[in-house]
């Protein structure tokens, strides 16, 4: 229903790339393991849990790039599937694996103070 009234729209077809800018892939999903404790450090653009992606919006290529969010979800977070018609003692719940994480932070490069924060669970 929200969509419905959309007049104006844009097809993006994110990619990931290299840190450097050149094309990897077309497969988006990515995922880190949780360490915890987290120790805040500052970040650089070659760490290597930096990840980035290039986006065309506006007739424009973004190069983002991105580091995990380790304080996003808690250790041992639950993920509960709720189904309007399944009675509640029969919904789904699981422990997030430690290993499936997939929110990131970071910046649009170019752009300054820029800030991005992407989900690349299931695309971005």
């Amino acid at each position: 229903d929200y969509t419905a009234n959309i007049k104006n729209y844009q097809l993006v077809v994110p990619h990931k790339l290299t840190t450097s800018g050149e094309f990897v892939s077309f497969h988006i999903p990515h995922f880190f393991k949780q360490s915890f404790p987290y120790s805040k450090r500052k970040r650089s653009l070659e760490d290597d849990e930096t990840i980035s992606y290039g986006i065309n919006f506006l007739n424009k290529n973004f190069h983002v790039t991105l580091w995990p969010n380790h304080e996003f979800l808690c250790p041992n977070a639950l993920r509960e599937k709720r189904e309007p018609k399944r009675k509640i003692k029969e919904r789904e719940i699981e422990k997030i694996p430690s290993d499936e994480l997939c929110h990131f932070v970071g910046i649009v490069r170019g752009v300054p103070g820029s800030r991005a924060a992407f989900s690349t669970c299931n695309g971005l």
